[in-house]
């Protein structure tokens, strides 16, 4: 993954390992907020967790598939999918 390239980088960085273990594990996938939250006029992603306000305010009555798709979405906007 890329660290580093925003101060808090590293905290999303930390959570998406959590996410891939819990997911691996069959546990509850945690949250990818990390407090951050400010929307980008430009892409209409939250800059801390670069979901869409959507996948924010459902997060909670999703399924846990639907949640990892959440995931899988944001390592793709971050550009950690194996994509670059």
């Amino acid at each position: 993954m890329v660290s580093g390239t925003a101060p808090f980088t590293d905290d999303l960085d930390a959570l998406a390992a959590e996410a891939q273990q819990a997911w691996t594990h069959g546990q509850p996938l945690p949250s990818p907020c990390i407090r951050v939250c400010r929307i980008d006029a430009h892409t209409g992603w939250c800059e801390g967790c670069f979901r869409r306000l959507e996948e924010i305010g459902d997060w909670g009555s999703r399924g846990e598939a639907a949640k990892w798709a959440v995931w899988l979405q944001v390592e793709r906007r971050r550009g950690n999918d194996g994509s670059r």
